[in-house]
């Protein structure tokens, strides 16, 4: 298999030592297509992958486009409200169906041929398929040809898909977060989304998030009141871990939206922000939440959507000067990152890198994240799983 090349017992061996003592991913794993491909296959089909909210399907009859694991995608609000996925392909020869959001559709229907689709999937129309006026034919059950189902569920206002439909209950997933974050989500409204890209490869983009030992020098705003040594590293569950800020408070900024009513008292004074593995980066503070979707284009490019929520309260007029300053604020702290995350992927081109090192107190949660990509790999992979589990129990 591709990755036989890269998975070797070696780096086996120097990942899984402790985080000072360990050596990271070599170079290859960031810039081989086969590799890619692997991490398609094995991490975004086989998990649970936020793809939007459901705000941006609020009314029936809404149709999104959205890419998981390479494969296109549509969400769609059917007109009883429930919301489905199904795969963006019509199933006569294969051609997109939608291709931008569409609202107040009673069908999906083929730009092609016009064939079209029911918001339950089911196929309702063939136009001209026995010829010209005839719109059925004997050889032709359109029973058996709706739109292919993906498994999708919503955790408040996250929507969720996977492909495989073999993972977990999502559920139980969220199980380790939802207990640690009791919010009243029921509150929460989305007050803005930006869009992001870079030029790297999607882990790049993961493990700028997880640490904090770069905000001194690529966030000095942020750091002014927020202080890389205000952070710290949290691993809530197997799925869920990064850092969280001692002295991120809402004053520390000339104004914020209002406080979530019922924020749990244990993070009284604490921003958090972990990831949820594979590709959701979330984050937690006492005015608002954020999630930001991670999705790999190719090795060197990766999209992002950050969404972030307030309460109900905050979205009255009177606090749109301080939700646009807080969106903006965000948004600006993210569009830092892109140029130095970039300048990594450029570093991979070079045979004199091959997997750098960690700060032992300040990188944990990145190394732990580059074991479990290599961990859930070789999972589902089922090669030499049985010495990595015993080589990770030392």
């Amino acid at each position: 298999m591709p990755g036989d090349l890269y998975l070797t017992s070696q780096l086996l061996e120097r990942l899984n030592r402790p985080t000072g003592q360990a050596t990271g991913l070599p170079r290859t794993l960031y810039t081989s297509p086969e590799f890619f491909t692997e991490e398609q296959e094995y991490l975004f089909e086989r998990s649970w992958v936020f793809v939007a909210v459901t705000d941006e399907i609020r009314e029936p009859g809404t149709a999104v486009p959205v890419t998981v694991a390479g494969k296109p995608i549509v969400i769609v609000r059917d007109r009883l409200g429930t919301v489905r996925a199904f795969h963006n392909v019509c199933s006569h020869r294969g051609a997109l169906l939608v291709t931008e959001r569409v609202e107040g559709q009673a069908w999906i229907r083929c730009p092609y041929h016009s064939w079209a689709y029911g918001l339950d999937g089911a196929l309702k129309a063939t136009p001209n398929i026995g010829g010209h006026g005839v719109h059925s034919h004997p050889d032709l059950d359109v029973s058996q040809h709706g739109l292919r189902p993906v498994r999708c569920e919503t955790w408040h206002q996250l929507i969720f898909v996977n492909l495989s439909g073999q993972a977990e209950s999502l559920e139980s997933v969220l199980a380790p977060l939802t207990d640690h974050w009791p919010f009243d989500y029921g509150r929460l409204r989305l007050g803005g989304v930006g869009s992001f890209e870079f030029k790297a490869n999607w882990k790049l983009v993961i493990e700028n998030f997880l640490e904090s030992y770069h905000l001194p020098s690529i966030h000095p705003g942020l750091n002014s009141y927020s202080k890389m040594e205000d952070h710290h590293n949290i691993f809530i569950g197997p799925n869920a871990y990064g850092q969280a800020s001692r002295n991120f408070a809402p004053g520390a900024v000339a104004a914020s939206p209002p406080v979530i009513p019922g924020y749990p008292a244990h993070l009284t004074g604490l921003g958090e922000y972990p990831i949820l593995f594979p590709n959701l980066m979330l984050g937690a503070q006492a005015t608002e939440i954020f999630a930001v979707s991670c999705e790999p284009v190719s090795p060197a490019l990766t999209r992002e959507r950050f969404y972030v929520f307030f309460d109900e309260a905050a979205m009255d007029e009177s606090y749109q000067e301080v939700r646009n300053a807080s969106l903006n604020r965000w948004f600006e702290i993210n569009g830092e990152d892109i140029g130095v995350v970039e300048s990594m992927q450029l570093g991979r081109d070079s045979n004199a890198w091959n997997g750098g090192l960690f700060a032992p107190e300040l990188e944990a949660c990145v190394h732990a994240f580059q074991r479990q990509v290599v961990e859930t790999i070789l999972k589902h992979r089922g090669d030499i799983q049985g010495r990595w589990q015993t080589e990770s129990s030392r």
